[in-house]
C-alpha cells in the first residue's frame, strides 16, 4: 500500500496521493471470465506494451515502487495482474488497473502464445469501452510494426476504448531528438520517464482527475 502527500515539485509537479494494492493474477481466459462476472465496474485502466519497454518501472514510478516487480529479462510478466487503485487528494473509491502482458515477445512457445492471445481476446472483447488503453512505447523505438498490430488488434477487438500513448525512456534521449519525437507523434501522446521520473507528477494529476471519482 503506498500513499504519497499532495506537494509541489519542479512547479507543476504534482503528486496526489495514491494508494495501490495487489489483488490477483489471472492467468487465463477463464480465469478471466470467472473473475470480471463477480467484478462489474463502469471504467478500468489498463497497461499494456512490447516486452523491454520498461512497463513495470513505469507502473512503479506512477503508483508506488514496490507495486511491480522488474526484472531485466523481458516478457516477465505473464499474467493479467489486476491492481486496485485509489486517486485523489482526499483518497476515492477503488479503480480497477490492469497489468497485461507484454506483446511481441519472441522467446516464448507457442502453446504459450496461443494462450496469450486467448486471454487478450477474452479481456478486450469482454470490457470494450470500458478501457482506458496505456500503451506504453520506447522512446528509442516508438511506432514499431508490433506497436502497429495491437493498434489494429485493439480497434477490431475494443473500438470504443481510449488509448493514450505513454512513450517511456525519454531520458535516453538528447533534447532536439525529443524535440523530433514529440514533432512526429500525435498530440495527446505523453512523454515520461520511469527513471527520472520526468512528466509522472502531471500524468498522475491527470489520472487523479479523471479517474478520482470513479466507483466500481
Amino acid at each position: 500500500m503506498i500513499r504519497t502527500s499532495l506537494k509541489k515539485r519542479r512547479g507543476s509537479d504534482l503528486l496526489p496521493p495514491v494508494k495501490a494494492h495487489f489483488l490477483c493474477a489471472l492467468p487465463s481466459s477463464e480465469a478471466f471470465i470467472q473473475w470480471y462476472r463477480t467484478h462489474p465496474f463502469p471504467r478500468a485502466l489498463c497497461l499494456c506494451g512490447r516486452s523491454n519497454v520498461g512497463k513495470s518501472s513505469l507502473l512503479n514510478a506512477l503508483f508506488g515502487p514496490r507495486v511491480a516487480k522488474t526484472s531485466k529479462r523481458s516478457g516477465k510478466t505473464r499474467e493479467i495482474v489486476v491492481f486496485s487503485l485509489v486517486m485523489g487528494e482526499k483518497g476515492g473509491p477503488p479503480l480497477y488497473l490492469f497489468d497485461l502482458p507484454g506483446f511481441g515477445h519472441a522467446e516464448v512457445s507457442g502453446h504459450l502464445r496461443r494462450q496469450w492471445e486467448g486471454l487478450m481476446n477474452s479481456f478486450f472483447r469482454a470490457l470494450g469501452q470500458k478501457l482506458t488503453v496505456l500503451h506504453i512505447q520506447d522512446a528509442r523505438h516508438p511506432s514499431t510494426e508490433k506497436d502497429g498490430e495491437f493498434e489494429r488488434f485493439l480497434a477490431a477487438l475494443a473500438p470504443g476504448a481510449q488509448r493514450i500513448v505513454l512513450v517511456n525512456k525519454v531520458d535516453k534521449l538528447s533534447h532536439s531528438s525529443l524535440l523530433k519525437l514529440k514533432e512526429a507523434l500525435p498530440s495527446g501522446t505523453r512523454f515520461l520517464s520511469a527513471r527520472s521520473k520526468r512528466g509522472i507528477g502531471e500524468f498522475r494529476v491527470f489520472l487523479a482527475h479523471e479517474f478520482g471519482t470513479q466507483k466500481i
